[in-house]
């Protein structure tokens, strides 16, 4: 599986190749894509077609601080162990 996102990456302070053969194994032989769409998809297309792939796709982002901080104001955890107020 395509273990690394599309374009060079920085790891640990060094450049990480583009892994060429993983795209094109991706692309041509689990998407099933003819050559040309291959070549002509966006890497933020193709982020989204592995991201769908693994079931990852629509899957919500984690709450802010924000937004976590609301939702314990509406939903405060009770003083009592039996959930009793």
């Amino acid at each position: 599986m395509l273990a690394v996102a599309v374009g060079a990456e920085r790891q640990s302070g060094r450049e990480e190749a583009t892994p060429w053969p993983e795209i094109m194994a991706f692309g041509l032989g689990v998407l099933r894509l003819s050559p040309d769409s291959l070549w002509a998809i966006s890497p933020p297309e193709l982020r989204a077609a592995i991201d769908g792939y693994r079931g990852e796709a629509g899957r919500p982002a984690a709450p802010t601080r924000r937004q976590m901080a609301a939702l314990m104001a509406c939903f405060p955890d009770h003083s009592n162990p039996d959930g009793a107020d």
